[in-house]
């Protein structure tokens, strides 16, 4: 069976009673973000997939683990399925990963295999499990191509080319496609490719933001009109909150970002066969996270350094989470977790790039596309392709350092439109005050049943009502409304 519509309906229970075994599902499930994939015979191919042989249960994931795939075991039982909800509502074990919630509610993703509970985990890349009945074996390893240095000019000639070639490759001969438009670099050099090669996408979308992020429709209406290309704007989803809240779910839980794609999903589905989407290309061209001072604590081994600078300021958290919550979900857990994890790119060419794209990209960027997009359609992703991400991971950091290589890219590659503008970075300067207001008012009504097992109601219900009543405040609603939203529905979770 293979289905990226709504794996929620997917999932797979094996146990074994002694000589005798019980299944219950389906017995083989291939999910990923092309329907056009049938199985993992396409060596580029991003998938998760389990098949029961009758004798032992076997998953798999491709080298990049970027399409979720959760198990939970427990005594002589296997349960597998590409959604957590799905697992909670067949049984699972609801009990909280306390390292693993302490690190993403300061990191905002989390690291490794890890999820809000501790008897679910996720397939590593590369990942093989077998189970036959006793504790599964599971195998798995990051990529990390070996380091090689390019002058600068020919890495870029060379990055060019490998991306032509990746999206000429995957270029789909019929259907309806569109191409989601930043303002940014990566949707940019897709839509140069995809022109240049004369197949261009039928509609650019650009979905707007809710304050305080600025909107980047205006520039990548700019780039659209300079190509000759359709272009739409997304407009938001009217609740905030009920985005945020059917979200969560579909991202299992795993990303507090992501609220916006909601409205684009719902736009999109049977508007088009599928979409192109640039994920991967900031963090492996762009720079993204890199920086003199990340870079110079990798090499000099001073991890745990970094992880208190990547952990960054305790924020609204001492007071958004109720005491015990804040005691269970501590910092120091949380900066051991993040060490363990670094240790783990040191020997990468790009360390910090490595970090990320292994973690932040896989395990909470990758959901946007993945795991809400792909209900609309197809998701191709050229940057995933296997020859681009060998090239780009194994350029030194230096190369990236001043974050201008992919930009410096496209510029050389495509001199006719070098001139277009980008957006730039940084919050909205004017407007959200209505949208602020509602948001605090939906947020004080949906906070009223919280338990205050994990958050502090009456932190959320001061503060709302003072951003009803304060429109200089208004905006500080937004620094904690996601995290709060998540928050209350894990308590309803383990209630």
């Amino acid at each position: 069976m293979v289905s990226p519509f709504q794996p929620e309906e997917a999932y797979i229970r094996v146990t074994r009673r002694g000589n005798r075994w019980e299944v219950e599902g389906l017995p083989h499930y291939f999910l990923s973000p092309v329907r056009s994939y049938q199985d993992s015979g396409d060596p580029e191919a991003i998938y998760s997939e389990w098949t029961w042989t009758g004798e032992q249960l076997l998953l798999s994931s491709d080298r990049f683990g970027f399409c979720p795939l959760f198990y939970s075991q427990h005594d002589q039982e296997l349960l597998v399925s590409p959604s957590v909800t799905t697992l909670i509502a067949r049984g699972a074990s609801t009990e909280l990963d306390d390292t693993a919630l302490a690190t993403f509610l300061r990191l905002k993703f989390f690291l490794g295999e890890d999820t809000p509970f501790k008897a679910i985990r996720v397939l590593p890349p590369s990942g093989r499990l077998t189970w036959t009945g006793g504790p599964p074996e599971v195998q798995g390893h990051l990529w990390s191509p070996t380091p090689q240095s390019l002058a600068y000019v020919a890495a870029m000639d060379l990055y060019a080319e490998m991306l032509r070639d990746a999206v000429r490759r995957i270029m789909p001969k019929e259907g309806t496609w569109a191409l989601p438009l930043s303002g940014g670099q990566d949707s940019r050099h897709i839509l140069l490719t995809l022109c240049e090669l004369g197949r261009p996408p039928e509609t650019c979308l650009t979905a707007r933001y809710y304050p305080p992020t600025a909107d980047e429709d205006a520039t990548a209406a700019a780039v659209a009109r300079a190509l000759g290309m359709k272009h739409l704007t997304i407009e938001l989803h009217p609740s905030e909150l009920k985005a945020e809240v059917k979200k969560n779910p579909w991202t299992h839980y795993s990303a507090i970002e992501h609220g916006w794609m909601v409205a684009m999903m719902e736009y999109a589905a049977d508007r088009f066969s599928g979409f192109y989407d640039g994920l991967g290309g900031d963090v492996l061209s762009a720079g993204l996270y890199l920086d003199a001072r990340r870079l110079r604590l990798f090499q000099d081994g001073r991890l745990r350094e970094l992880g208190e600078l990547l952990l960054g300021s305790e924020g609204y958290l001492p007071g958004l989470l109720s005491r015990g919550a804040y005691r269970r979900f501590g910092r120091e857990a949380a900066l051991a977790r993040v060490v363990t994890e670094l240790s783990r790119h040191v020997d990468a060419a790009n360390p910090v790039g490595s970090f990320y794209f292994w973690n932040r990209t896989r395990r909470c960027v990758a959901l946007g596309p993945f795991a809400i997009l792909s209900r609309a359609g197809s998701v191709l992703t050229p940057y995933l392709d296997h020859g681009v991400y060998a090239l780009l991971a194994s350029l030194p950091a230096t190369m990236f350092l001043e974050q201008r290589f992919h930009r410096d890219t496209i510029a050389r590659a495509f001199p006719r439109f070098a001139r277009l503008p980008y957006q730039s970075k940084g919050p909205r300067q004017t407007g959200g005050g209505p949208s602020y207001r509602r948001l605090a008012a939906d947020l004080l009504r949906y906070s009223r049943p919280g338990s205050g097992r994990l958050m502090r109601t009456g932190f959320v219900t001061a503060r709302t009502l003072r951003c009803l009543v304060d429109p200089w405040y208004a905006p500080s609603v937004e620094s904690f409304a996601s995290l709060a939203i998540y928050l209350l529905q894990l308590e309803q979770i383990v209630a």
